[in-house]
């Protein structure tokens, strides 16, 4: 009995001893581990290149690692700027140096991460990082109104129209003031209010223009860009409204009307496109408003605003009452479009129907008042003139594709206006490159305006409209 106590105790006490082995075998290995990294770290990328210039004199400078570092040594003292004063921060593998000051327009910095800065695990940079770069120069080069509505020389212009100037770069909102952006006939000044939004300046009369008259719009040097910089001279350009009141509201575009663009599935843009007016797009949300680099406006969040639009974007996941807003629109597009198709059709007597066989202005075609109707598609291969005054009325009924051929001009004589001008398309309208179009282009499908075309109108597509680089003007 005492031998088999005794062996029972050996036995646990062997046990013990290879349980104690195995603990000190086991912190060995930990030890062995965290000895393992002998790597030292490195700057992986920067803000900005070595040797950068025109870097922004409010911008911070960033450095990112390889690898964790040690927050305790990501410091003042060892991430420096020459000669400026600012602190470090560091979170997820990136410290910031954050001047305290703005810095020195176009002079030379150097930034400078030392060896002192090191892992989790000990190591530090194998050498200091150093990289150098230049501020911004000074901005001297004056402001310029890019593009007007209505533009220069433009006639028969609706009375309720309101004058709007493109900037070539933001410029201060307290200088766009009704002293410096004035609207005359004759001699008489104009009454109106002046805002301004995202390079855009807009002079809004109190009350209607007189008709058939000349309006001069004048925006004076007294207008800077944010460097202090004035225009190098007065904008002045003229415009004539028309002989009496457009009478579009013979085709109900209801509110519709108050969108130079709506499409129901997208409205995207490449290349440099500008549009006067507003768009919208509904039941698709604003991700369906492409190219535009839209901004949301944050004080409303209904609307949103782009360098491309003079003018504001809608889409129904923005607040409300935009949604509510956009299916009326929406809706009052789609009977507009019911309403011209369902206009009497032209007939053989009055020599509108099916004119041309499909294809039109193989030279330069003068086109009556009245109503054309097609019963296939319409290819435009060369200039059309539509003559008449502005209280006449165009209507054009395709019942499938228009196609409008490259460079081709369709202008207003006589006094006609494009608000008075429609396209009804059964399908698709593609219009060719460096086109001028005028008028209301209502598709049952897309509308596609190729490179450099512009139209004095509306595009409303059931679809999409795709634009690339091109000019659209409200009517």
């Amino acid at each position: 009995m005492i031998k088999k106590t005794r062996l029972l105790h050996h036995l646990l006490m062997s046990l013990t001893i290879f349980a104690m082995l195995a603990v000190l075998i086991g912190c060995n290995e930990n030890v062995t581990d965290s000895q393992t990294d002998t790597t030292a770290p490195t700057v992986s990328s920067t803000n900005f290149d070595d040797g950068a210039t025109d870097i922004s004199i409010t911008g911070t400078v960033t450095a990112t690692f390889s690898e964790a570092m040690d927050p305790a040594t990501i410091s003042d003292t060892n991430f420096t700027l020459n000669g400026v004063a600012g602190s470090v921060s560091y979170v997820n593998k990136v410290a910031t140096f954050t001047p305290d000051a703005n810095l020195v327009i176009n002079t030379d910095y150097t930034a400078t991460i030392s060896t002192g800065v090191k892992d989790l695990a000990g190591n530090a940079l194998a050498e200091d990082k150093v990289w150098t770069f230049t501020t911004e120069e000074v901005d001297t080069t004056a402001p310029e109104v890019v593009l007007t509505s209505p533009l220069e020389g433009a006639t028969d212009r609706p009375i309720t129209s309101t004058v709007t100037a493109n900037f070539s770069e933001t410029i201060v909102a307290a200088t766009i003031l009704a002293k410096n952006f004035t609207l005359t006939n004759g001699t008489t000044e104009v009454d109106g209010s002046v805002t301004y939004v995202n390079k855009v300046a807009t002079f809004t009369p109190d009350a209607n223009l007189a008709a058939d008259e000349e309006y001069t719009a004048t925006i004076s040097t007294g207008v800077t860009d944010l460097a202090g910089n004035a225009l190098a001279e007065d904008k002045v350009w003229t415009f004539t409204t028309a002989a009496s009141i457009t009478s579009a509201d013979k085709i109900d575009l209801a509110s519709a009307r108050n969108y130079v663009m709506l499409a129901k599935s997208g409205i995207s843009t490449t290349g440099v496109t500008e549009i006067i007016g507003d768009i919208g797009v509904s039941p698709v949300g604003s991700t369906y408003l492409t190219g535009f680099s839209l901004t949301l406006d944050t004080a409303t969040g209904t609307f949103s605003t782009s360098g491309y639009l003079t003018g504001k974007a809608y889409a129904p996941d923005y607040t409300a009452p935009t949604p509510s807003t956009l299916t009326v629109a929406i809706g009052d597009m789609e009977n507009a479009y019911t309403q011209l198709a369902g206009l009497p059709a032209a007939t053989e007597a009055s020599g509108r129907l099916d004119l041309g066989a499909g294809t039109i202005g193989a030279s330069t075609q003068a086109l009556e008042p009245g109503t054309y109707t097609w019963g296939t598609g319409l290819n435009i291969t060369g200039d059309i003139e539509l003559s008449g005054d502005a209280s006449d009325i165009w209507v054009f009924q395709v019942a499938n594709d228009l196609v409008v051929a490259d460079a081709v001009n369709i202008t207003l004589t006589g006094g006609a206006v494009p608000e008075n001008v429609y396209w009804q398309i059964g399908t698709s309208a593609a219009i060719g490159t460096t086109v001028q179009m005028k008028g209301t282009i209502l598709a049952g499908s897309d509308i596609a305006l190729n490179t450099g075309a512009a139209i004095d109108g509306r595009l409303y597509a059931k679809t999409a409209v795709t634009l690339e680089a091109n000019t659209v003007v409200t009517p």
